[in-house]
Order: C-alpha cells, then sequence, then structure tokens
C-alpha cells in the first residue's frame, strides 16, 4: 500500500526509477539505448515512454464524435503533449554525440 506521505514526496521530489535492459530481454530497446552516450539515455527512455503512453492513451479512449477535430486529431492534450516530445526529440537530435 502506498502512504499518502510518499505520494506527497513524489510530487515534490519526481519519481525516480532504477533500471536495467537486459539485451536478450529487449534487443530493439538495448540497440537503440546502446547507441547513444549514457547521458541522454533516460531522456530518450521518458520520450519512448511518452510515445508509447501516447499511441495507449489514443486506441484506448478516443475522443467522443462530437469533440473530434480532424481525422487522425487526438485532441488538445494529446497535441500538446506530441509538441513537448518533438522539441525534446529535436534537441537530442541536434546535439553532437
Amino acid at each position: 500500500m502506498i502512504d499518502e506521505k510518499d505520494k506527497d514526496k513524489d510530487k515534490e521530489q519526481g519519481i525516480r526509477i532504477q533500471m536495467v535492459i537486459a539485451e536478450e530481454v529487449c534487443p530493439e530497446l538495448y540497440a537503440e539505448l546502446a547507441a547513444i552516450p549514457s547521458r541522454y539515455r533516460a531522456e530518450r527512455l521518458r520520450l519512448l515512454a511518452t510515445v508509447g503512453w501516447l499511441s495507449i492513451r489514443r486506441t484506448a479512449e478516443p475522443p467522443p464524435a462530437e469533440k473530434q477535430g480532424a481525422p487522425g486529431d487526438a485532441g488538445p492534450p494529446a497535441r500538446d503533449a506530441a509538441a513537448r516530445i518533438t522539441r525534446r526529440f529535436e534537441r537530442l537530435e541536434n546535439d553532437d554525440w
């Protein structure tokens, strides 16, 4: 059970996750992360997770028909998140590795 005190601490400091990605378990993800310098790996993993989350959210919860925009438009929150991801990715891509 998660204590309310722990939730407040997470909100203040963020959630810290330490993980190992084994080549045998996730070869594609391992190759993607191994190809970039270690200082960029956490940001790349956050971007990949956000893209995956947006993909799942978009297919799992389509917006109501009366609120839909243009075909393929996931709505303002998804557009905003996608724009943030694009800006982060461009910053990573433009950095000299």
